[in-house]
């Protein structure tokens, strides 16, 4: 492994960050292309408060040790955004009757030390039978599906709002303009499957029958452990999708650091014998493993309740962890590289084989 890679990857455990390792990793890594990686797998906040916190930022050349310390910032400001935004958002969504669940970055970005985890959009999990419901909902308030372009907002086409339903298993993003420091748009995303499928399975409606409201906020996200299985699902689906992997979208470093900062904040015995439970109720085993014991994989975790829990999850056959699909031809694909190469290769397309 790279000098580099090993030091993305240290400065991903930020909840435990080993200085003895990384200091000598900095000392020999090309810190250009290492500021490169954390931009794409947005962890450069992550990689300041960790240097900060191990006393190692004079260490760093100073125009990168400053623009670490600006997304940190920006980090830190922009979380401030989001919880205005959702309590903007909590009113209107007082009214919605049928179930719901704020995901991801919504309410991570409550949980992680300010700063450190900001959500690019508010991502929704519900049952498709309501996303007429919710589209006229939005729309109501001023939100249109499209895209943000150049900082503009361009209008999606019929054809991509098709496409996005029928191949991705969520909406093409409802977006409008509310002018936020580091937030000049609300994006907002309707996921409605745990997979690319157009359809609500038994496990997504089981998921919304036990909502709660997020932390300080009246509008619902899951129960814990119904949560940690969606972030698994989400990881999943956009790692082994190849719609994902052509938009270069399905392997980013945070979203591995999502799983292991709830490994490290959640992973208590009972905690983890609900989890086994529940992944067995929701049949969920596939998602979860792969999610799971890939985390573990980049980070080392040592962790006896994730060991156990991985024993007891374990597939009988474990080749989907390298398998690709084509939904819209039914094709599969193969990677023979590890998972730590296929994370930092810049063109994943080229480690895919079509499976025979």
């Amino acid at each position: 492994m790279k000098n580099e890679h090993k030091l993305v990857l240290g400065l991903g455990e930020f909840l435990l960050p080993d200085k003895q390792v990384l200091a000598p990793l900095i000392h020999f890594s090309d810190m250009t292309y290492v500021t490169g990686c954390l931009i794409n797998h947005r962890m450069l906040a992550q990689a300041y408060y960790v240097l900060r916190q191990c006393e190692l930022l004079g260490t760093v050349n100073r125009e990168i040790r400053d623009t670490l310390k600006m997304a940190y910032d920006v980090g830190v400001e922009k979380a401030e955004s989001t919880n205005r935004l959702l309590q903007i958002l909590k009113k209107e969504f007082s009214v919605i009757d049928f179930p719901y669940a704020l995901v991801k970055g919504a309410y991570l970005s409550q949980l992680y030390p300010a700063g450190l985890r900001s959500a690019q959009d508010i991502d929704i999990l519900m049952s498709a039978q309501h996303l007429t419901e919710m589209s006229a909902a939005l729309k109501a308030l001023g939100f249109q599906q499209g895209y943000i372009r150049n900082a503009q907002f361009q209008p999606a086409e019929r054809n991509a709002v098709i496409a996005s339903r029928m191949n991705r298993g969520e909406t093409v993003p409802f977006i409008k303009r509310v002018s936020l420091p580091h937030l000049e748009f609300c994006e907002i995303d309707l996921n409605f499957s745990l997979d690319y499928k157009p359809s609500s399975s038994n496990a997504l409606k089981m998921m919304l029958s036990t909502t709660r409201p997020l932390i300080q906020q009246s509008i619902q996200t899951l129960a814990p452990v119904d949560f940690m299985i969606h972030l698994c699902a989400h990881l999943y689906k956009e790692a082994t999708i190849m719609a994902w992997v052509e938009m270069g979208r399905d392997l980013s470093l945070y979203k591995f650091v999502d799983l292991y900062f709830l490994m490290h904040t959640w992973f208590e015995p009972k905690f983890v014998a609900e989890l086994r439970d529940r992944i067995y109720a929701l049949f969920m085993i596939l998602p979860c493993y792969f999610a799971l014991y890939f985390t573990k994989q980049l980070f080392h975790i040592h962790n006896e309740n994730l060991d156990w829990l991985l024993d007891s999850i374990c597939p009988k056959d474990t080749a989907y962890l390298h398998q690709v699909t084509d939904p819209s031809t039914g094709e599969k694909y193969i990677y023979k590289t590890s998972i730590l190469q296929r994370l930092f290769s810049e063109n994943r397309l080229c480690l895919l084989h079509k499976a025979i």
